[in-house]
């Protein structure tokens, strides 16, 4: 207990270490950390930290889910978020520039397409992608 010192806060904070993040429930441990001011965070945080269950949960099945069952799991998983809220409350995680990559490598492993292939399927996903936003 006490009023915590420097000491103390720099023990709490150790266990929110990125090397961390992946052999132990990190978003668990950061909401234990929030516990105490859950009440005063604001959408956004909780937000981010739902994000880090996910994907966490995401990390968790790469391995032994077969390429197939991975994928569906990445899009019904996503799917389920999307249905969960307006576009506005998008998850976070999905917004991230690095997130497309995900989902890229995901449907890589189950559909092997040959490098020509390939780059005409990003070019029409990418020309579909730039239409939408005209």
């Amino acid at each position: 207990g006490g009023e915590g010192g420097a000491g103390e806060e720099d023990e709490e904070t150790h266990d929110l270490l990125v090397e961390q993040a992946l052999f132990k429930s990190f978003d668990v441990l950061v909401r234990t950390q929030l516990d105490a001011v859950w009440h005063l965070t604001g959408r956004k945080t909780r937000q981010l930290v739902a994000d880090l269950a996910t994907l966490r949960k995401l990390l968790r099945h790469l391995g032994p889910l077969d390429c197939v069952t991975y994928h569906e799991l990445l899009l019904a998983l996503t799917g389920s978020e999307l249905a969960k809220g307006a576009m506005a409350h998008r998850p976070l995680w999905m917004l991230m520039d690095a997130s497309h990559l995900v989902f890229k490598h995901a449907r890589e492993r189950v559909y092997q397409v040959d490098g020509d292939a390939r780059a005409l399927a990003e070019a029409e996903a990418e020309a579909k992608g730039k239409g939408k936003g005209k």
